[in-house]
């Protein structure tokens, strides 16, 4: 029982138990990562672009508000990237939201048309660049054989890698696309496919 000393006021404030701390924008701790490593989300920066050599420490976006959850299946996403850590930033911001199911990850071209044809897929998040097959080889490949949405992402902005992504059939993305627009354009890919 708190003890009260009528001729002493101060006396009679209780402590009052810190407040915890709110855990960040992904549910977890301040210090924690996305992927569990005590750092921030690899291969993005504040502003949701790619981290390139001398930019200093990536931080985690906030990638806004997921629409309802649609009824039916979830979208079928395969990522396929040879950097690792592009793979885990691309595969924990499509984590965050209900109707998306990531069922796969290549790190080649080659493997990346293997998975397609196994997994059928709704949508391939697919780099550009990759060793044994380049993204847009593989994109020709997989749509040759199957209905699916490529999205190709590249650091580069070259005109010519324009025109090839999209001779390919694909979406040509920059790897400096912010997380809610790319999440927007995964969203319209799951809205179009529920309903057809």
């Amino acid at each position: 029982m708190l003890q009260v000393n009528a001729t002493d006021p101060s006396r009679t404030r209780a402590k009052t138990p810190a407040r915890t701390r709110r855990s960040g924008a992904l549910g977890r701790s301040p210090d924690a990562s996305p992927t569990g490593a005590g750092g921030p989300l690899p291969g993005l920066t504040e502003k949701g672009g790619t981290r390139h050599p001398g930019q200093g420490p990536a931080a985690v976006a906030s990638f806004g508000s997921p629409p309802p959850a649609l009824d039916g299946q979830p979208l079928r996403v395969l990522i396929a990237d040879d950097h690792r850590l592009y793979r885990d930033g691309l595969e924990s911001i499509l984590a965050r939201e209900d109707g998306i199911e990531v069922v796969g990850r290549a790190s080649t071209g080659e493997e990346a048309v293997r998975l397609a044809s196994e997994l059928r897929p709704d949508l391939i998040l697919m780099d550009l660049e990759m060793p044994v097959m380049d993204g847009v080889v593989a994109t020709r490949r997989i749509r040759a054989a199957q209905r699916v949405r490529v999205f190709l992402l590249t650091s580069s902005d070259s005109p010519s890698d324009v025109a090839r992504a999209r001779s390919a059939g694909a979406l040509f993305l920059s790897k400096s696309i912010e997380p809610s627009a790319l999440m927007a354009k995964v969203r319209d890919v799951r809205l179009q496919r529920d309903r057809s």
